[in-house]
């Protein structure tokens, strides 16, 4: 795969895992592990369809304000979904709302995700030419995504133990 590719799917992915996870986290109010790593698989999985599509199929701009307008109602809807129907002992929120108060809760700190993120990846796109230094870019973001979800994980044992 050339390394344009790479990195354009690379570094959207990352970013977007950076800032996204721990508003998810802190909002959803994830209690176990679980829930932390359904909530990184949904964004892995939303992110690389997005940037594929974008990068292999529909070129234009248009198509990324018309994804950044439905996915956090994608996203938003899983997580309703997962939460309320699955896997209810995975989040800390008010299981005892009403499921439309609770849904509305959910997409709405969806949208509000998913607008800061766009919003952060296009400062970065427009004030950093990352074509040279996109590998190091990368590094960076996986390094400090994974001390993040390590940080996350040990909150969530020691809060498990007590």
């Amino acid at each position: 795969m050339n390394m344009i590719y790479f990195s354009s799917l690379l570094l959207p992915l990352f970013l977007t895992l950076l800032i996204e996870t721990p508003i998810y986290f802190f909002f959803l109010k994830i209690k176990k592990i679980r829930g932390l790593f359904i909530l990184i698989s949904m964004n892995v999985f939303t992110n690389l369809l997005m940037n594929i599509i974008y990068l292999f199929l529909f070129t234009s701009s248009i198509f990324i304000y018309i994804y950044e307008i439905i996915i956090p109602f994608i996203e938003g809807s899983f997580l309703f979904l997962y939460l309320y129907k699955f896997d209810y002992y995975s989040f800390s929120l008010k299981i005892k709302t009403k499921p439309i108060i609770l849904c509305l809760y959910i997409v709405f700190i969806a949208i509000i995700t998913n607008f800061l993120s766009y919003f952060i990846g296009e400062i970065f796109n427009k004030y950093i030419y990352i074509n040279y230094f996109s590998f190091y870019l990368i590094l960076i973001y996986l390094l400090i995504f994974i001390l993040e979800i390590l940080i996350m994980i040990i909150y969530l044992l020691k809060r498990h133990k007590s």
